[in-house]
């Protein structure tokens, strides 16, 4: 199972969750699979009220950020922004910045 098949996310929040897997392969070195596993393990982990609007405010590098963190590194909530901080993580990379404005804001935020 997969967290694709395991909820019943809208379709913005699949692709900001699809673009997040790329992000945890692209810049956390995790295989897609792991990838994806990381992801549906954090779903299961953790319950998160108003799930949808949570994933849409997060978008895909904070996304990606946290289950690393969280999930990947076993970090605690509370010192997220230190390690980010400590691993140059607080702003998103020019080259994600660029892929999320070509799959996710062009198709649902077009000009």
């Amino acid at each position: 199972m997969s967290w694709r098949t395991e909820n019943q996310f809208d379709e913005e929040s699949i692709r900001i969750l699809e673009i997040a897997e790329h992000f945890l392969v692209t810049y956390f070195d995790h295989s897609k699979s792991t990838a994806t596993e990381l992801v549906t393990n954090y779903f299961h982990r953790f319950n998160i009220p108003e799930v949808e609007q949570f994933i849409s405010h997060e978008l895909s590098w904070s996304m990606a950020k946290r289950i690393h963190f969280t999930m990947a590194l076993h970090g605690d909530h509370g010192s997220q922004d230190i390690w980010e901080v400590e691993n140059g993580l607080r702003d998103t990379p020019r080259e994600a910045l660029e892929y999320l404005r070509e799959n996710y804001w062009r198709i649902y935020w077009p000009e």
